[in-house]
């Protein structure tokens, strides 16, 4: 398993996992209608970092970083 930054070539997959996590509504962040154009406006935004977890050339998780103050 591999842990690494997420590259635009990943997007179909990362989808896939967001996709069945809102669906199930376990996040109160995005609708269950969220569309898949709407991904790239906050998982692949410029300010933020997200990671993918990868397994034998699969992404079998994700998560996204963002700084969301100065201290």
């Amino acid at each position: 398993m591999t842990i690494r930054k997420a590259h635009s070539e990943d997007y179909d997959q990362v989808w896939e996992i967001f996709k069945e996590v809102i669906e199930r509504e376990d996040t109160y962040v995005f609708s269950r209608n969220t569309e898949k154009e709407d991904l790239k406006k906050y998982w692949f935004a410029k300010y933020m970092s997200t990671f993918v977890v990868e397994d034998s050339g699969k992404i079998v998780g994700l998560i996204s970083l963002n700084r969301i103050s100065s201290i």
